[in-house]
């Protein structure tokens, strides 16, 4: 006997108005500031090609938020400098 399309994978599904949808969750996302919003703006301007490897490698939330601590702390130390 044959098994349907729904048995073979390892996906349990739930009905919902009559249709089946997978149990699926998306990966919990770091929050990007001010700083990774501005670089994301710059990418998808400018750098349209590596956004979009960013985008379908999964990395690109990741990158934003280094990007916009590695800004913040740069941010905050030429502002203790700018007050000396």
């Amino acid at each position: 006997m044959k098994k349907s399309l729904f048995e073979n994978n390892a996906l349990t599904y739930r009905e919902e108005n009559g249709l089946l949808v997978p149990d699926v969750e998306l990966p919990k996302q770091k929050e990007i500031g001010k700083w990774g919003l501005l670089h994301l703006g710059w990418l998808k301007r400018f750098r349209v090609a590596r956004y979009n490897e960013l985008l379908v490698s999964g990395e690109l939330n990741a990158y934003l938020y280094n990007v916009n601590e590695e800004a913040q702390e740069r941010f905050e130390s030429l502002i203790v400098d700018l007050a000396k």
